[in-house]
């Protein structure tokens, strides 16, 4: 088998083709940074452009809810209109989820201080948006009043079983063992619907998530001393919903009236929980409320500086040299 020789031709052609390829890399190369640049600063200006796009989009169910949060006496016209409302309900409360992770990243990523933005009455300024989730939560508060209201008036009726299923019942004092004694034993919980298994698996689940959550709350808020009085906001919010697990009206509370409905249920283990839960809830509690003194100094501090600034500049002013008094005569 004799090996073809190319041809000086084929080679010149070859030396071309691959001086072309490398000059269209390098050329690529060298547009890169640009490229990324420019994908940045859309990125950037997307991230604005949607937090200004969710706000317009909270205005409507906001407007809504507000007019049918004012009403005071429950009729049946209510009812017509209840699936409407338990969606424009859940879809505020989404969009107010939503709206605070996209701010939370914005304010991140912007290069301003919440100082600047402040002052430049920026309209993502913190003070504004903080003013948004205000209205919204009262909202969201007289619209669940209005849900209780109409389930008890009308509790019989379909739309309230189909809608309003997660509205909390008018009575909650009920003891959690209240008639643990006198149910028969069964694998599901009355309360619930869930199985012994799934709430002695669920539970020790739950603690270490919020064990774990309040461990790195704590050590951030321990660990830095500087905190911005955004930061510090955030961080009540954070505390808050941990706290939302635990409490009175959480799944963990949830989960230990579960616990009574099984007489094989060991009322140890139950009380080792209600231990923890008291314990935990403490922590959390204490742990809010060291931030909020923190952020009453930094604002106290702040307003402090501002009239020291303040007084200074006028003190300078007054001592001001003045022009020599002039004469008769001069």
């Amino acid at each position: 088998m004799t090996r073809r020789k190319l041809s000086v031709r084929k080679l010149k052609d070859f030396e071309a083709v691959r001086k072309y390829f490398h000059n269209l890399t390098m050329s690529t190369a060298g547009k890169g940074n640009v490229v990324t640049g420019q994908a940045q600063a859309l990125a950037q200006g997307a991230s604005r452009e949607n937090i200004v796009a969710l706000l317009s989009e909270r205005e409507k169910p906001v407007r809504l809810l507000k007019s049918f949060a004012a009403v005071t006496v429950v009729t049946r016209q209510m009812l017509a209109g209840l699936q409407n409302k338990v969606s424009l309900y859940r879809q505020l409360k989404d969009l107010d989820t939503k709206l605070d992770l996209l701010h939370s990243d914005w304010l991140d990523s912007c290069g301003k201080t919440v100082e600047e933005l402040e002052s430049a009455e920026d309209g993502l300024r913190p003070s504004l948006i903080s003013t948004k989730f205000e209205e919204s939560g009262e909202i969201l508060d007289l619209v669940e009043a209005a849900f209780r209201r109409i389930k008890e008036k009308y509790a019989d009726k379909q739309a309230v079983i189909d809608y309003l299923d997660f509205v909390d019942k008018p009575i909650m004092n009920k003891s959690r063992d209240n008639s643990a004694d006198s149910r028969e034993s069964s694998s599901l919980s009355v309360n619930s619907g869930k199985g012994e298994e799934y709430v002695k698996a669920k539970l020790p689940k739950l603690m270490e998530e919020v064990a774990s959550r309040y461990s790195k709350l704590k050590e951030k808020f321990d660990s830095d001393a500087d905190m911005s009085e955004h930061q510090l906001n955030q961080l009540v919010k954070q505390l808050e919903a941990l706290l939302s697990k635990i409490d009175d009206r959480s799944p963990f509370e949830s989960l230990l009236k579960d616990a009574y409905d099984f007489p094989t249920f060991e009322k140890a283990d139950i009380a080792k929980y209600e231990e923890w839960q008291q314990t935990k809830r403490a922590l959390i509690e204490s742990l809010i409320s060291s931030s909020n003194d923190s952020i009453e100094k930094y604002v106290t501090r702040k307003s402090e500086e501002a009239a020291l600034n303040s007084n200074k500049h006028s003190y300078n002013t007054f001592l001001k040299k003045q022009d020599p008094p002039k004469f008769r005569g001069d």
